[in-house]
Order: structure tokens, then C-alpha cells, then sequence
């Protein structure tokens, strides 16, 4: 069960990550990069987080996987295997925003292989993780776009 309250973790730390970044992008592309790029991103990834630990407590029913110190450690954690946005130029932003999104990608298709392997995963949920994935996979081709 450790694998799901992790995951709570890598999500809010995907999350505080690209709203760093639309606090942080800068130069020629500031406003397209802002608003369009990292503040869609991190707003429409906060909004799945409610789910994230909603489906996390449904299935393991331990509370203490919501807990604010638990949450805030487990994301601290991840975003240290993350390069911080902070004083970057706006394509470094954008190739380490690249870099994350994939990981999260990758991450969430070893959680569900683990989550099936230990016979934890149901139906909703692998369609849940489908979607967040397929949501990733959107921000992909946005990233990869600025990039260029």
C-alpha cells in the first residue's frame, strides 16, 4: 500500500513544480508560457489531486495517507529528484517541466504494473490513472512544442 500513499506525494509534487514554474517562467514567452502552458498545467493537475487521495483512501482506508506532514514530506521527496525552475532561463524551465512530465508518465505505468501485480488495482482505478495519463500525454506534445 505504500506504492498508492506515494503516489499522493509524486502527484503534489508535480503539481507545486509547475506552479513554480508559472510563477517563475519569464522572457519572450511569459504570457503564453503563464497562463497557457504552466498555469493550465498546474491548475488542472491541482483539481485531479482531491482525486488522487480520494481514490488512495477508498482503497487502502488508512487516513493517515491524507495527513498534511505526510503528504508535504512524501512531496518534498519527490521534488528533490527535480531540478527547481528558480532562476532558469525560460527553455531550461521548459526542458525540466519536459523531464518531470515524463517521469510522472513513467511513474504512473509502474504504479499501475505494481498496483496489478499486487493484486490492489481495480477496474476504476487503472481507468482513473488512464486518464490522468492520457490528460500527461497533452502536456507532452505542449512541452515538447516549447522546447523546439
Amino acid at each position: 500500500m505504500q506504492m498508492l500513499s506515494d503516489w499522493i506525494g509524486m502527484h503534489k509534487a508535480y503539481v507545486m513544480w509547475f506552479h513554480a514554474a508559472h510563477h517563475l517562467t519569464k522572457g519572450t514567452g511569459f504570457a503564453g508560457d503563464h497562463v497557457n502552458l504552466y498555469g493550465k498545467i498546474y491548475s488542472e493537475t491541482d483539481e485531479i489531486f482531491d482525486h488522487v487521495v480520494e481514490r488512495v483512501l477508498g482503497i487502502t482506508n488508512d487516513e493517515n495517507v491524507a495527513c498534511p506532514s505526510h503528504v508535504a514530506l512524501s512531496a518534498v521527496s519527490k521534488l528533490k529528484s527535480y531540478g527547481s525552475p528558480a532562476n532558469k532561463p525560460a527553455l531550461t524551465i521548459a526542458s525540466l517541466a519536459l523531464e518531470l512530465n515524463k517521469n510522472y508518465i513513467a511513474y504512473l505505468e509502474n504504479l499501475v504494473h505494481n498496483c496489478k501485480a499486487n493484486q490492489i488495482m481495480t477496474i476504476g482505478t487503472e481507468d482513473f490513472v488512464a486518464g490522468i495519463c492520457n490528460t500527461l500525454e497533452n502536456y507532452q506534445y505542449l512541452l515538447q512544442q516549447r522546447v523546439k
